[in-house]
């Protein structure tokens, strides 16, 4: 029970940290008057390698691991981290094209963390042993 409200709060602090980056890129146009350019689809192709990466690697350790303790740590580490290279290339102005790639990792991984989440819960109740 304990792992599964540590569990949460992880989830808690993904979501809060992804919102919070959304209003600042918003906050940025609304001030700058300035639309980032157009999303290209090497840009979600290269977003979406990165994300496949982070998901995968959530995915196994969940199946393999009965501590989610790392998992949690890692998630945290990673928004923080996108969050502010995001924060960076805003402050810097770097033509908004790293924002992008972070506003996207940003929506993927919030979705790749739901999935996560709801793998999690059903190993927790329907009891998936460790060698899935």
């Amino acid at each position: 029970m304990k792992q599964l409200i540590n569990t949460f709060i992880s989830i808690l602090i993904s979501i809060f940290l992804s919102m919070f980056s959304i209003l600042i890129f918003l906050f940025t146009i609304i001030i700058d008057g300035d639309i980032p350019p157009n999303i290209s689809f090497e840009d979600v192709i290269f977003c979406l390698v990165i994300n496949t990466i982070y998901l995968l690697f959530q995915l196994v350790y969940i199946l393999k691991s009965s501590n989610i303790q790392t998992l949690i740590v890692f998630n945290v580490f990673f928004t923080t981290w996108i969050m502010s290279f995001w924060v960076m290339a805003t402050i810097n102005d770097l033509t908004h094209r790293h924002s992008i790639y972070s506003i996207i990792i940003w929506i993927m991984g919030f979705s790749s963390n739901l999935v996560v989440f709801g793998l999690y819960l059903y190993k927790k109740i329907y009891g998936i042993n460790k060698e899935v």
